[in-house]
């Protein structure tokens, strides 16, 4: 097995969807996931080993049940790696943007060796690349591993008060919805569980597609909700005030812990047609399962 690449499947529809959750192979890995939250108390934490795509190692993974309503361990939000931290979402992305960049020189996390295709330079694969986030061990991670051959650029939200771009204590501001970036300037957006947070998320797609070149990608993830055919509008601002919809709902933010982000989407099925309504030719789910990436 190429332990690199984590094996992906294109999904660009409720039916693949279906088909897919309902194979052998799901199956087979939803019944190994039950076998370990039965064998895992509530208030215990499990170790298995598998192969980190960010350290690219073996290394221990930690699950437990934190961050989840459901009787069940939570495997999106969990099962970090014991060196770089990254939970299953946040190692899964990381794979994504791996294999968008697939043939271009990705470096390892722990040498300053290099390596690039034959007959090719290496400036010809700087990329420029913008996350979402600034403040996390994804960031960080990341960050370390691809910046010697990749213009890497990170931010978080500091306020509406605040220009975008303007950069304060050393992390860059940036508002989805009204973005500083030149037009077609960017090779790809990385954003995770960030759109749910934006008021307007067709506003938000907009500047996305406006800012990325034409090649370019924007990869993200989204709580998802696969029951829904259409988004559910949480919350909504209103004449500069926040009008709620349904209860409120937060979710943890590292810039304002104490506070955390609203929830303005519980996003369906539409939001491929809200993708492509803001311009981008296609849009898809990437889905993934593997035992041994854990």
């Amino acid at each position: 097995m190429d332990k690199s690449n984590l094996n992906l499947h294109i999904v660009t529809g409720i039916e693949e969807f279906q088909d897919l959750f309902n194979s052998p192979d799901v199956k087979a890995m939803y019944l190994k996931c039950m076998e370990l939250c039965e064998s895992t108390p509530l208030d215990k934490e499990g170790k298995l080993r598998g192969y980190c795509v960010v350290c690219d190692e073996t290394v221990e993974f930690v699950y437990d049940w934190q961050y989840t309503s459901v009787p069940r361990i939570n495997f999106r939000e969990r099962m970090n790696c014991s060196i770089c931290e990254l939970n299953n979402r946040q190692r899964g992305i990381a794979n994504v943007i791996f294999q968008v960049l697939e043939g271009l020189y990705i470096p390892d996390m722990n040498t300053s060796k290099t390596t690039y295709q034959p007959d090719i330079q290496v400036s010809s694969f700087k990329k420029t690349i913008y996350f979402c986030e600034q403040v996390t061990p994804m960031f960080k991670a990341l960050f370390d591993k691809m910046s010697k051959t990749h213009n890497i650029i990170g931010s978080e939200f500091l306020g509406y008060d605040i220009a975008p771009g303007e950069v304060i204590n050393e992390i860059r501001n940036e508002n989805a919805l009204e973005l500083s970036f030149d037009d077609e300037s960017l090779d790809m957006i990385v954003s995770n569980d960030v759109l749910e947070h934006i008021p307007d998320i067709n506003v938000a797609l907009q500047e996305a597609y406006r800012t990325l070149k034409e090649d370019g990608h924007l990869v993200f993830t989204i709580p998802f909700h696969s029951a829904y055919a259409k988004s559910k509008q949480r919350a909504q601002i209103l004449n500069g005030y926040t009008h709620h919809i349904e209860e409120a709902m937060y979710h943890a933010n590292p810039v304002i812990p104490d506070a955390g982000s609203l929830v303005f989407y519980d996003f369906g099925w539409d939001i491929f047609d809200m993708c492509k309504k803001a311009g981008f030719s296609s849009a898809n789910m990437v889905a993934f399962y593997d035992a041994d990436f854990v």
